[in-house]
């Protein structure tokens, strides 16, 4: 018989009074529940107060990267599960967790998939799925960078759970498109100010054009954006508008701003787009024909026009 190893839940919070209990509520089954909070103004302490956790506060740096490294340092644990207060923990993620505990030798880390629930519709594709997250490990594994969006650093043996719905962190994300753009504002100033630090080049219009369609056709394309409908149209757009956001924030805050007109330039990136979009086009009814009309797309995608 081998004793069940116990576990630490981490989450950071600020101004989460909307998500809060359901996210605790699925964590019934840890030994220990850290919230760690970054001074909100809402109900969430007392929300998190009345799950009976450790509550602490951290600085608001305007992202979590920071915070969540000194949540996971107060563990007591040697097992830690990190999760936002806008996730779940399913029924069936929970016992997969379980169930690891009482293995004899369990790997370091486990990349948990991640179903993105985004203005009310799980994105299946769009980027968005089966979005690994490195959230269940032995404490010392996983650590956090200092900068924002940037996936942790892992160490020791890794296992990744099937992409299966019945084992994914349930994720109630972006819940409007006032949301979004919310968020969008906030997160993009972080991101700029901290790509500034040690910039020299220029922010030129090639970059601008490029930054925004190249972003959009990956979304929209490559991660078949077009097969979550609305939402996933909407986020490939609204997700290239985030890459051309950070660029024209960066651009604002330059010393020297770039205001030579590079006209033939920018046409030639507008081209490369145009060309591209031609190729993905193609792409795209070569494998939606067949016959002679699949023929014809692919010396199309081929000339990319």
């Amino acid at each position: 018989h081998i004793k069940m190893k116990k576990i630490s839940a981490i989450i950071n919070t600020k101004n989460a009074a909307d998500t809060l209990d359901a996210c605790l509520s699925s964590l019934s089954f840890a030994d220990e529940i850290i919230v760690v909070d970054m001074h909100s103004i809402d109900k969430t302490k007392a929300i998190a107060l009345s799950h009976g956790v450790k509550f602490l506060l951290h600085d608001d740096l305007g992202f979590v990267e920071p915070a969540r490294n000194f949540a996971i340092a107060q563990a007591k644990h040697d097992y830690v599960l990190v999760i936002d207060a806008d996730e779940v923990i399913s029924s069936g993620l929970q016992k997969r967790i379980q169930s690891i505990l009482k293995e004899k030798e369990p790997a370091d880390v486990y990349l948990i998939p991640r179903q993105n629930i985004v203005f009310g519709q799980w994105l299946k594709h769009t980027g968005w799925w089966p979005d690994y997250q490195a959230r269940f490990f032995k404490k010392g594994s996983v650590a956090w960078s200092s900068t924002i969006h940037q996936p942790p650093t892992v160490s020791g043996k890794v296992m990744k759970l099937p992409p299966e719905e019945s084992l994914a962190i349930v994720h109630h994300h972006y819940q409007s498109v006032l949301s979004y753009i919310e968020r969008l504002n906030r997160y993009t100033s972080v991101q700029a100010e901290g790509l500034l630090k040690g910039y020299v080049q220029q922010v030129d219009q090639p970059a601008l054009v490029s930054s925004f369609f190249n972003e959009f056709f990956r979304r929209f394309f490559v991660f078949f954006g077009y097969k979550d409908g609305v939402v996933g149209t909407s986020l490939s757009f609204l997700q290239a508008s985030y890459e051309l956001t950070v660029l024209l924030k960066m651009w604002e805050h330059l010393d020297k701003r770039s205001h030579q007109n590079e006209e033939k330039a920018v046409i030639e990136a507008l081209c490369k787009s145009r060309s591209d979009l031609s190729y993905w086009l193609a792409d795209w009814n070569v494998k939606n024909s067949s016959g002679l009309k699949k023929l014809y797309w692919q010396v199309r995608r081929k000339a990319r026009w």
